[in-house]
């Protein structure tokens, strides 16, 4: 959702290709509802977690289409392996947590080490953002 937000409300309608952003916006919606009702029938909430997932997906995956000549992607795939990862560490993580934590101390416990967890990886990682941060914290000394 992030990434199609970026790309429609800060390209495509400054640019005035709003026609552009509703293409991608109702094939989602289609979608949505054309697999929603039996994947909530099947799995619940659950279904409906997962149908909103795969359309928010073809949301994002029409808006670079539809810009993939305009815009540059160059960086970008090896920048959101590195997030990934990181998610992944943290889920890992997060899902060991609440296996011996429960209750509202298991929430704490996983919001705080999930991003402790998060950060600490995306640095190992040395993403962007952390390069960038460090700078940022070097400026403010």
């Amino acid at each position: 959702m992030s990434i199609a937000n970026v790309v429609g409300n800060q390209y495509l309608v400054p640019l005035k290709k709003s026609k552009q952003l509703n293409v991608s916006i109702i094939s989602g919606s289609v979608i949505n509802i054309l697999i929603s009702v039996p994947m909530i029938l099947f799995w619940g909430a659950e279904g409906a977690s997962y149908a909103v997932l795969i359309s928010e997906t073809l949301v994002t995956l029409v808006q670079l289409w539809l810009v993939r000549n305009s815009l540059s992607f160059k960086g970008i795939l090896s920048e959101i392996v590195k997030y990934v990862v990181a998610a992944i560490v943290m889920s890992f993580m997060i899902q060991l947590i609440q296996r011996f934590i429960e209750g509202w101390p298991s929430i704490i416990a996983s919001v705080v080490f999930g991003a402790s967890i998060y950060f600490i990886s995306l640095f190992m990682l040395h993403s962007q953002i952390m390069r960038m941060g460090k700078k940022l914290l070097k400026r403010v000394k």
